[in-house]
C-alpha cells in the first residue's frame, strides 16, 4: 500500500514502526540518526516533542519548508537528519507542495541525510501530495 501511495518501491528496511512519534523520536534520537554531536534538524514551529529533542531549526512558511534554506544549512553543516512533518504539519496545518518535497529529497540524496517524515494523516489528505 505504501508503495502505490508513493509512486516509488519502499523498502521495508527503510522503514522504522513504532506504537507512535514519541516512540519513534526516541528510538531515532538514541542512535539511528548518528548518536552524540549529530545534527538533527527540525521545522520552526514543530510537534513538541521533536522541538524538545532536535533543536537545529529550518525556516518554514505557508508552503511548509523552504528548501533553499535547507540547503544554506547543509552546506554550513553536516547534518544527520532531518524530521519533517509534510501534511498537516503540527502546529503550523501546512501542506508541503510535491515540489517541495521532491526537493528535499534530492537534498537528502545530494548531501546524504537520513529525512525522517512523520505522516500520521498523510493518507486521510483529501488531494495527492505524494506523487
Amino acid at each position: 500500500m505504501l508503495s502505490s501511495s508513493y509512486s516509488t518501491a519502499v523498502q521495508p528496511d527503510h522503514l522504522v514502526l513504532s506504537s507512535g512519534i514519541s516512540a519513534a523520536l526516541s528510538i531515532l534520537a538514541k542512535g539511528i540518526v548518528g548518536g552524540p554531536g549529530s545534527v538533527v534538524l527540525v521545522e520552526n514551529n514543530t510537534y513538541f516533542l521533536a522541538g524538545n529533542i532536535f533543536k537545529e531549526v529550518v525556516p518554514i512558511d505557508e508552503e511548509g519548508l523552504i528548501p533553499d534554506e535547507l540547503e544554506s544549512i547543509l552546506r554550513r553543516e553536516k547534518v544527520s537528519a532531518l524530521y519533517t512533518i509534510p501534511v498537516h504539519h503540527n502546529p503550523q496545518g501546512t501542506v508541503m507542495s510535491v515540489g517541495r518535497q521532491k526537493a528535499v529529497m534530492e537534498l537528502a540524496v545530494k548531501y546524504d541525510f537520513l529525512v525522517i517524515s512523520d505522516e500520521p494523516y498523510g493518507l486521510l489528505h483529501y488531494e495527492d501530495v505524494s506523487k
